[in-house]
């Protein structure tokens, strides 16, 4: 907890003029602990600890550490006052404050108080785990208390050694206390953590702040493999067990434990007063060879009895006594013993072989050797100089077969090793080929040609996995003979039937292909987190009095209550609202995106006479090398194409490419006013690289005075310090934002009340329960402007809470909106600034509906009738279908092989071949086609209602190379054809009554190829003659390669 209380009350630079009221600070504290919490999500126990009065041993540093940062605070505040600085009226935070006993540690406990209980009462998700506060008044430190917790609760007899720690902090010692525990799955939560120089415009929420976590049982691995160095720090399960039986305890598993406690305990102490015992025959080897020593050192007897199936039960009983009062008394006496000895037995379920088949991030998931060695492992932008452990993985060759690949199409797996997260697999890839299972279900496998250029790309890729897992893990995966391209899991959906099931796909961020020797199968224990679930009756889903929210197209999103059940339908209360709330947000964004007009960058280069290279690396970084080789920036920093990077409200990046908003031109104009000279020299060189201040300059003094003032004067633009965001990044400027806030207030959009209405036959799906929001609301789309409501119970927003998305981002999991609320709560915030106190947050888009892009409707009764019902309950079918909220969806098929050339199908040819048909749709330029984009033309209309297009002449046939023609010319055969040219088809075949052929009556065509790299080239050879016997010219009645149209017979006779 300490580290949380210094993050959320100072800085760690020396910033003089940082100032927090106390108020700030607890709420900072308060969103720190609810973000951690929501990271995690634990389910038996959360522990906060802060530290108490440490040890004596290290009062002694700390005291050394609290007097050199109270001489820092002073020299910095001096420093400044002898700058000119101003410095704040208020007092700056003592950091040394964060002390056992102080004032400010006693009201940061009575916070820590109110905090809990306002989140127990509320929070669902806080309601379920027991919650300790161990405060600064009880003595130790942090980390220790939690150790000593989980000491104390390892002596329990119920306790589980499977069992999940997740311990956050920095600490180094945190990693050595959890190894201390040996329970086999334990984690540190921990920040990133950046060194040198902290950028300016970093985002200071805590959802953008990324996390890692460090598996300890990776750590053990590598110890126990280099057991030379880490013999001292670790002991492995076998000396535990020694340990424990030279103590003269009993050694059990946990299903051991839960029988003695459950059944044979009882049994003993003859509390239920039966003398027999059947233990069933569910028993496995290991749990009946315990029975049976049990029940010899108890002096009872065993035995196994088939039942009328053959399975056969092992019953315990006790011997038939003839003298009772002695063997009675001492019979109980051995009871006694027996009691004792297995009540006080230790529980250690897994052994070294089990634990490793057992972890989700584990080593051992794939056989494998170690050895130690030179290796060069590349870590922190350097090779290793020592020797590293380094991991081979055995029976590679066999796993990398692309044959045994493609047996798994369309499986499960588990990627990332050694941290596995579970996938499907939807593509098999080797050099030459790519290979994926059939569309029609038939579990067919696809065999697609890799291009040239495919292939080439292929290997790169299959080095680079090689090489990262060598150079930067330090494992050996052998050479990557085939790939596998995965769809990861993505969570769980809740489908219209009620039904949990798993959705896969891609996840933007996320890599998708992997080597398949480091691909594992299966897993001993599921994440418990996604498993998928039947659907429930109706009546134990949605119990009486239990509420949610509507997702009918009536009062879409309104809260209601469950009042009873028929016919598996529902009878609900539902809130109506009064009157409908009225539209602002889309307007206010309108009018202020209408005054910002961002323009291309090419249209920028040409007003401002730049050449367009120069304006990219001008308001990129643009570095230039001054005396002793310095590398200076004198670029505007307004875009980021490496990172991806846009800067809000001066740049973005569209299809065409980056566009820059007023402000940024202005900056420009600002920047070529002040600096002429810089300009004129950057204009001839405009495509250099990394250019001398000598070769804008001639004069050396000039030259080095001129990048100082440049340099200066960039500074006081503070550019470095503006807002940068991702490409996809969008979000509204804080004016924009006010001015919804101040809107909402207006209109009063939280006093809008609403009536109670019953409404009965309610299907299932029209209600959602706040559990649920994460598994329907995956997929909605949300746009600036878009009005919410917060349906989670969980979080960091009131359930029911409603407000106005202004600001869309994405990380590698997830989409966050920024969502300026239409009244205040306690874990608000401003966004950055942008809005007013506690009323903003950034939360994820599976928390909220959006309200007016209604995207989760429950469809009508006869909608539903309307739609397919499909057999399957789950999202993803066999035959790679989807269904959802009603309606089934299937990957549309692949449309017909093209039947023309290249040429002909890019100018919108439908079959025909070098001319095609005349009239609608036939010769070079047609638009009857079989592809699914069509480019459009000007028409005009016939006679007969067809269409041509506009630039033939009355009475014209579509004048391709060829067109309608009773001759032999190159490219006739149209509509009424007689005799057939070189391409086309005849005409009385599949024309229907308007003209207009048939595509399925063509004869095949096998010109539908890429053409030859010399197609366009400039050829020498014969000419286009105009006529002639047997020239290429138009005349109707010799055999030319012309156009013998009708009623151009006489025009052509006479050229």
């Amino acid at each position: 907890m300490n580290g949380i209380i210094h993050n959320c009350t100072h800085k760690d630079s020396d910033d003089v003029h940082f100032r927090l009221t106390e108020e700030e600070m607890f709420i900072a504290i308060f969103n720190y602990i609810e973000h951690l919490f929501s990271k995690i999500k634990p389910k038996k126990l959360f522990f906060m600890a802060v530290d108490g009065v440490a040890p004596r041993a290290k009062m002694n540093q700390q005291r050394a550490r609290r007097f050199r940062t109270a001489l820092d605070a002073e020299k910095a505040r001096e420093k400044a006052i002898r700058e000119g600085k101003e410095l704040p009226k208020e007092e700056p935070f003592d950091s040394n404050c964060i002390t056992p006993g102080t004032e400010f540690m006693a009201k940061l406990s009575q916070q820590l108080k109110y905090f809990i209980n306002k989140k127990v009462s509320e929070d669902r998700a806080w309601q379920q785990p027991e919650i300790v506060l161990s405060g600064h008044e009880v003595p130790g430190e942090g980390e220790h208390k939690i150790m000593e917790y989980i000491r104390n609760a390892r002596a329990q007899p119920d306790y589980s050694p499977n069992v999940r720690h997740c311990l956050y902090g920095l600490d180094a010692d945190l990693i050595m206390l959890g190894l201390l525990s040996h329970d086999p799955h334990f984690c540190l939560l921990r920040e990133e953590v950046t060194f040198g120089r902290q950028a300016k415009h970093k985002s200071k929420e805590l959802e953008h702040q990324n996390f890692y976590l460090l598996h300890l049982c990776i750590v053990r691995e590598y110890l126990e493999l280099d057991w030379l160095r880490g013999k001292r720090m670790l002991e492995n399960d076998e000396a535990e067990r020694q340990r424990a039986k030279a103590k003269g305890k009993l050694i059990v598993s946990s299903e051991q434990k839960a029988l003695w406690k459950k059944t044979i305990r009882k049994f003993l102490t003859n509390q239920g007063g039966s003398r027999t015992l059947d233990l069933g025959a569910g028993l496995n080897a290991a749990d009946r060879k315990f029975v049976q020593e049990l029940a010899e050192a108890a002096h009872l007897e065993w035995a196994t009895k088939p039942d009328d199936e053959g399975h056969r039960h092992l019953i315990l009983s006790y011997p038939a006594r003839d003298e009772e009062d002695e063997e009675d008394e001492e019979a109980q006496s051995a009871v006694l013993r027996i009691v004792k000895k297995y009540d006080n037995a230790q529980v250690i379920d897994l052994t070294s072989a089990d634990a490793k088949a057992a972890l989700e991030a584990n080593l051992a998931t794939l056989p494998y050797s170690a050895s130690l060695g030179f290796h060069g492992v590349n870590v922190f932008q350097q090779d290793s100089r020592n020797e590293s452990m380094v991991v081979s993985l055995l029976e590679t060759d066999l796993r990398t077969n692309v044959e045994s690949a493609k047996v798994k199409l369309g499986q499960r797996c588990f990627v990332g090793y050694p941290f596995l997260q579970e996938a499907k697999i939807v593509k098999v890839s080797d050099e030459l080929f790519d290979y994926t299972l059939a569309d029609d279900g038939s579990g067919r496998i696809v065999t697609r040609n890799h291009a040239p250029r495919e292939i080439e790309e292929w290997t790169k890729k299959a080095d680079r996995i090689e090489n990262f897992y060598s150079k930067r893990l330090g494992i050996l995966i052998g050479p990557v003979e085939s790939l596998v391209s995965v769809h990861m899991l993505k969570g769980l959906i809740k489908t219209d039937e009620g039904a949990t099931v798993k959705e896969y796909g891609e996840i933007p961020g996320m890599e998708t292909e992997y080597a398949s020797q480091i691909i594992v199968d299966e897993v001993v224990n599921e994440d418990e987190r996604f498993i998928e679930k039947a659907a429930l009756p109706v009546e134990e889903e949605f119990p009486v009095q239990s509420t949610g929210f509507f997702l009918g197209e009536y009062n879409y999103g309104q809260p209601l209550e469950v009042a009873g059940h028929s016919r598996g339908k529902l009878s609900i209360w539902l809130a109506v609202l009064e009157r409908r709330e009225p539209e602002f947000a889309k307007k206010i964004i309108h009018d202020a995106q209408r005054g910002m007009h961002y323009l291309p960058s090419y249209m920028v280069a040409k007003q401002l006479d730049l050449h367009p290279l120069t304006l990219s690396k001008i308001t990129s970084s643009y570095y230039i090398r001054t005396v002793g080789d310095l590398r200076v920036n004198l670029g505007l920093n307004l875009k980021f194409d490496a990172r991806k990077q846009k800067v809000l409200g001066y740049s973005r990046k569209s299809e065409t490419g980056w566009e820059f908003s007023p402000a940024a031109v202005h900056l420009i104009v600002e920047y070529m006013t002040r600096f002429p000279d810089f300009f004129a020299g950057v204009k001839r060189n405009p495509s250099g690289a990394e250019l001398k201040e000598t070769d804008l300059w001639g004069d050396p003094t000039v030259a080095s005075a001129r990048v100082k003032e440049i340099g200066a004067w960039l500074k006081t633009l503070k550019t470095s310090s503006m807002e940068r965001v991702p490409l996809d990044a969008e979000q509204l400027d804080s004016d924009v934002v006010m001015r919804l806030a101040t809107e909402a207030d207006r209109l009063q959009l939280s006093t809008i009340f609403s009536r109670p209405k019953k409404m009965n036959g309610v299907p299932r799906n029209a209600l959602m329960r706040p559990e649920d929001a994460e598994h329907r609301l995956g997929n909605q789309r949300f746009s600036l402007g878009d009005r919410v409501v917060y349906v989670a119970r969980t979080g960091k927003v009131p359930i029911g809470f409603r407000g106005t998305v202004v600001g869309i981002s994405h990380t590698p999991t997830a989409k966050l909106l920024d969502v300026v609320f239409d009244v205040t709560f306690m874990s608000g915030n401003t966004l950055g600034g942008r809005c007013p106190p506690f009323r903003g947050q950034t939360v994820p888009s599976t928390t909220l509906l959006n309200l007016s892009n209604h995207q989760v409707v429950a469809g009508s009764k006869a909608q539903v009738a309307r739609q397919p019902v499909s057999a399957s309950v789950t999202t993803l079918t066999a035959h790679g279908g989807y269904h959802l909220n009603g309606k089934r969806y299937q990957d549309a098929a692949a449309p017909p092989p093209l039947q023309a050339s290249f040429r002909s199908v890019v100018n919108g040819a439908a079959r025909g071949g070098r001319g095609g048909g005349g009239g609608p749709g036939g010769g070079r330029g047609a638009i009857q086609g079989n592809l699914p984009y069509r480019a459009h033309q000007p028409q005009r209309q016939q006679f007969d209602g067809s269409h041509v297009p506009a630039n033939n002449g009355p009475g014209q046939a579509v004048r391709g190379r060829g067109g309608a023609s009773q001759f032999r010319g190159r490219g006739a055969g149209g509509i009424g054809s007689s005799n057939r040219g070189r391409g086309g088809y005849p005409g009385p075949v599949g024309v229907n009554p308007n003209g207009i052929v048939h595509p399925a009556s063509a004869p095949p065509m096998y010109a539908a190829v890429p053409p030859p790299s010399s197609l366009d080239a400039p050829r020498g050879g014969r000419g286009r003659g105009r006529g002639g016997a047997r020239g290429r010219g138009d005349g109707p009645v010799f055999r030319g390669r012309g156009r013998g149209a009708r009623q151009q017979q006489t025009a052509a006779l006479q050229s």
